[in-house]
């Protein structure tokens, strides 16, 4: 039995540039760590400068909504990597597929599963 890697890799990258909707998938999760970045050096900059003595307040809220971003991102991870292998396995199978079609199956399931 051979296992030709060269061949596996090249119907991967056939497919995933057959089906860019994969690409779209995937960048879900990079949403809310490109949304955390500007807010730590905003946060870190209104420290620097706060004079009033306010800034342990606003770090604390500044704290949580980065911990509710990670979070964001964390779900919408699992919830990319779950649409994109429904779509691979799809495709695998001989089947079109849509981005809407990945869409509605993968929240009615994904769903169903965060809240039970």
């Amino acid at each position: 039995m051979n296992f030709d890697y060269g061949d596996t890799l090249k119907q991967a990258a056939q497919m995933t540039w057959r089906h860019k909707s994969f690409w779209v998938l995937m960048t879900l999760q990079m949403l809310p760590s490109m949304l955390m970045i500007p807010l730590f050096f905003f946060a870190l900059w209104f420290l620097e400068n706060s004079r009033n003595g306010v800034g342990g307040v606003w770090m604390v809220v500044f704290v949580l909504v980065l911990f509710l971003l990670l979070i964001a991102s964390f779900l919408l991870m699992a919830y990319s990597h779950s649409a994109t292998t429904l779509g691979v396995i799809r495709v695998d199978r001989g089947r079109r597929i849509l981005l809407s079609w990945i869409y509605s199956a993968m929240h009615s399931r994904f769903m169903g599963v965060v809240w039970g």
